[in-house]
C-alpha cells in the first residue's frame, strides 16, 4: 500500500474527452482540474473520475470510490457534497497521516515505553481470555456445569485449576 501512495495519484488525460451532452452546451473535463482538486484521480480504462484517497482507505462503495463520476453537467454540486462528506474528510487525515512517525511518542520515551507496557498487558489479557475460552468451551463439550447449584461453589474446581496451571505462561501473568 505504501507503494501505491508513493507513486502518486492517477491523473490521465481522459479519452476521448470525458464530455457530457445537455439541452444547449456540451460540458467537457478539463485537465486543471487535478491540480485544482487535489483528491481528483481519473482512469483512462474506465474514463471515470474518482476520489484517490477515499478509493484508498474508504470502506464504502459508492460513485467515487468503486464506480467512478462521469456525469459533468452535476459535477460542481456532486463534488462539494463530497468534500463536505465525513468519510471522504477522514480518507484526507488517513491518507496526510500515512506512513508519518507520531510526533508524541518521539518526544517522551516515558509515553512510549507506556504503550509499550499497555501492548503487552492487552496481549497478555488475550491470552488469559482465550485459556478461559478454551475452559468453557472444554466444558460445554463435556457437558460440565462450572458449579454446583446446590453447594454454591465451583464444582469442577480440580479440572478448571489444572486446565488453568497446565500452561506456565498463565502463572507467569500472574506472579
Amino acid at each position: 500500500m505504501k507503494i501505491i501512495i508513493e507513486l502518486e495519484r492517477p491523473t490521465p488525460k481522459l479519452l476521448p474527452d470525458l464530455t457530457t451532452k445537455s439541452k444547449n452546451y456540451v460540458r467537457t473535463f478539463k485537465y486543471e482540474y487535478y491540480s485544482t482538486y487535489k483528491w481528483l484521480s481519473g482512469c483512462k480504462k474506465t474514463n471515470n473520475l474518482y476520489c484517490w484517497p477515499c478509493v484508498i482507505f474508504s470502506r464504502e462503495e459508492n460513485v467515487w470510490t468503486k464506480y467512478g463520476f462521469n456525469d459533468l453537467n452535476n459535477f460542481h454540486h456532486l463534488k462539494s457534497r463530497h468534500e463536505a462528506a465525513k468519510n471522504h474528510i477522514q480518507c484526507l487525515v488517513d491518507l496526510t497521516k500515512f506512513g508519518k512517525i507520531r510526533i508524541d511518542t518521539c518526544l517522551s520515551e516515558a509515553f512510549r515505553k507506556n504503550i509499550e507496557k499497555h501492548n503487552i498487558t492487552v496481549k497478555n489479557n488475550r491470552y488469559i481470555l482465550s485459556s478461559m475460552i478454551d475452559l468453557t468451551c472444554f466444558l460445554a463439550q463435556q457437558e460440565l456445569a462450572f458449579r454446583d447449584l446446590a453447594k454454591k461453589s465451583m464444582f469442577y474446581d480440580e479440572v478448571i485449576k489444572a486446565f488453568l496451571t497446565k500452561n506456565r505462561r498463565i502463572d507467569l501473568i500472574y506472579k
